[in-house]
């Protein structure tokens, strides 16, 4: 799995966005994989040896790896991290697993919109004395067409 995003200010440099996490044999795989959250409530809990040299390298002390699941697929894992023991207590559990069901809406939308292609260029209209636009090709949405096939939404 690659971390696309990372809000850590006090990082040690460990964790960076772009780096590339293991799947098989450990905790963020298996809540990828499961759609469970893993919490770790201090370091003893960690089982992967890369989590465990992770964990040690920030010293993160517990932590909470929620399913991001939107429309029963899974589409990533959003972690929390904290440098103090036991920080996540099952009632923030279970609102963080709400709160990660909303994130993964937004990701899907976002990914969603970023695949479709909502305007193609089509033939140019011709110009004309009574032109419609401003002349810059570019900047005319006349210029544009909805593709064939999409409803426009």
């Amino acid at each position: 799995m690659r971390q696309l995003a990372l809000d850590f200010p006090e990082s040690r440099g460990f964790s960076t966005e772009d780096s590339l996490h293991p799947v098989e044999g450990s905790e963020l795989g298996s809540v990828f994989k499961t759609g469970k959250p893993f919490v770790l409530r201090t370091q003893a809990d960690v089982m992967s040896e890369w989590s465990a040299y992770a964990v040690r390298a920030e010293s993160i002390e517990s932590g909470c790896a929620l399913p991001l699941i939107s429309r029963n697929r899974t589409l990533g894992v959003l972690t929390l991290c904290s440098r103090v023991e036991h920080a996540f207590s099952p009632e923030d559990v279970d609102f963080l697993m709400r709160a990660a069901g909303q994130v993964a809406i937004a990701v899907e939308n976002a990914l969603a919109y970023r695949e479709i292609p909502f305007f193609s260029v089509s033939t140019r209209l011709p110009r004309t004395s009574g032109q419609v636009g401003s002349g810059n090709p570019s900047k005319d949405v006349t210029n544009y067409k909805v593709p064939e096939g999409r409803n426009g939404r």
